[in-house]
């Protein structure tokens, strides 16, 4: 018997797609690439950590703490697990209208 594929979960992948394009797009505005910038220390920096940790969360229950390491080196570990249990107490699942529109007012 030939083996079963699985189809791939379309949300999971609409999901690694959006995150892949909230990088690229968030390290060019900070004039970086999407492998190595880092936040800014600032409201802005703030809500693009809480969009970007709602997203890993939904993917990886572990990503949060990486992510906050990777892309906001500066933030307290009381700070950062406020922010983690804010996005795993609050889920937000982001329409692409509501994530657009907050990223244009950052």
């Amino acid at each position: 018997m030939g083996r079963r594929r699985n189809k791939p979960d379309p949300e999971r992948l609409i999901l690694n797609l959006r995150l892949k394009d909230l990088n690229r797009l968030i390290a060019h505005r900070h004039g970086s690439d999407a492998a190595t910038y880092t936040l800014p220390d600032d409201d802005a920096g703030r809500e693009y950590l809480y969009i970007l940790i709602s997203h890993y969360a939904n993917v990886d229950p572990n990503a949060p703490r990486r992510i906050i390491k990777l892309r906001a080196p500066w933030m307290s570990v009381d700070e950062a697990g406020r922010v983690i249990d804010m996005a795993f107490n609050y889920q937000r699942r982001w329409r692409s209208s509501a994530l657009g529109r907050t990223m244009l007012a950052n």
